[in-house]
């Protein structure tokens, strides 16, 4: 998991935001700012009825990259993507990718 960290780059995790499914944007974004954790169960709220094969795809995706893991049915973004990414979203530390 140290050496996929270390891809986390401020320019590399817009990268990989931007190759996203839609969805999988959706749910990111919906956690970058949100510290409060996120009950993986909720995910099926933010979904419509008709939507559970797109949900089950980005769930997929992001969980592929190790953006995003579940421990004990919460979602927890990676700690080392949300910084660098909510620092590409805000501006901070520009000079860092």
């Amino acid at each position: 998991m140290k050496h996929i960290n270390k891809l986390f780059q401020p320019a590399t995790c817009l990268a990989i935001f931007r190759l996203l499914p839609s969805l999988s944007k959706f749910f990111i974004t919906s956690m970058i700012f949100n510290e409060k954790p996120v009950v993986v169960r909720d995910f099926d709220r933010w979904v419509k009825p008709n939507g559970k094969k797109e949900l089950v795809e980005a769930l997929r995706s992001i969980k592929s990259l190790h953006l995003l893991k579940e421990n004990n049915g919460i979602a927890i973004l990676n700690p080392v993507f949300r910084k660098s990414f909510k620092n590409v979203l805000t501006g901070a530390e520009v000079g860092n990718s």
